[in-house]
Formats: structure tokens, sequence, C-alpha cells
């Protein structure tokens, strides 16, 4: 299991990034932020990975990442929200990225 323990600020304009996989049609850039831990981007990728206008709900973030429970899926969802990295769409329980993939 991943913690969420001993995180540091990470939001916005803290963030440094690994990499750009940008392509011609898609002017989005999709780069690993480096200033998350492990679990926390994980979230952030499966978070950015969906491309419906309501986002991934809650449920199916706790089905699709098995290495944490609902308690650290939550927290991390929370300090990534906080962050400015996610944001909530139809109701508290589903989230989309800033920057989707």
């Amino acid at each position: 299991m991943w913690s969420t323990s001993d995180i540091d600020d990470c939001g916005i304009g803290f963030m440094k990034f690994d990499g750009d996989t940008s392509t011609p049609h898609n002017k989005t850039r999709n780069r690993a932020v480096t200033c998350l831990n492990k679990a926390q981007q994980v979230v952030l990728d499966r978070v950015a990975s969906v491309d419906t206008p309501e986002g991934i709900s809650f449920e199916e973030l706790v089905f699709s990442v098995h290495s944490m429970n609902e308690r650290s899926i939550r927290e991390t969802l929370e300090l990534l929200s906080r962050w400015g990295h996610i944001f909530s769409t139809i109701d508290n329980n589903h989230y989309k990225a800033m920057y989707p993939k």
C-alpha cells in the first residue's frame, strides 16, 4: 500500500515536468509531474486518462487503482484538487485532470 504521508506542496506553480509527449494534433502536454509521489502520480494518470465530460468517478478509481485503499485514494484526490491538478465535475465524486492525456 502507498501512503500519502510526508507530502510536500506540489501545486501547479511548484511543478517540475519530466518529458513532453504532446502530439501535433493535440497541443496538450502530457508530462509526469516529478514532485508527486508514486501513489499521487498513479491517481493523477488514471484521472487524466478518462476523456468523458463528467470525468472519472470515485468508484471507478477504487476499482481500477488496486494498489491503494479507498481512504488513500480519497486523500490523494483531495490533495491533487487542492494543488490544482484535478477538479470535480458533475458532483464531488467525479474528477477531471487540468491537463488530460
